[in-house]
C-alpha cells in the first residue's frame, strides 16, 4: 500500500489508521470518478470485515463505514469520511 504524501497527511489529520485503510481495500467496493477508484464499505462489506476482525476493532462500525478511500492504481491519494452521499458511477 502506497499512500502519497497528501493521503498520508489527511490520514493523519482525520483519524484514519492504515489498518482503517487496509480493512476498507480489503472487503470495499470499489467505484470509478474521474479516472479515480473510489473505495467504501457497503453493508456486506462492513459485515464481513466486522466478522473479520472480531473484537481487534473497539470503534463503532459506522465510523468504520463512513472511511473511504480513493486510489488510483496502486498509489492511494487521499482518504477521507463520508459525511455525505458520495457521486456515482462517474467517468
Amino acid at each position: 500500500m502506497l499512500l502519497t504524501n497528501h493521503a498520508e497527511s489527511r490520514s493523519r489529520d482525520r483519524g484514519i489508521s492504515e489498518g482503517m485503510i487496509e480493512v476498507v481495500l480489503r472487503f470495499g467496493s470499489t467505484e470509478h470518478h474521474r479516472g479515480a477508484e473510489i473505495v467504501t464499505l457497503d453493508k456486506k462489506g462492513l459485515r464481513r470485515a466486522m466478522h473479520y476482525l472480531g473484537s481487534l476493532y473497539s470503534g463503532s462500525p459506522a465510523s468504520l463505514q463512513q472511511v473511504y478511500v480513493v486510489k488510483d492504481g496502486d498509489m492511494i491519494l487521499t482518504v477521507a469520511r463520508q459525511n455525505r452521499h458520495l457521486k456515482r458511477n462517474r467517468n
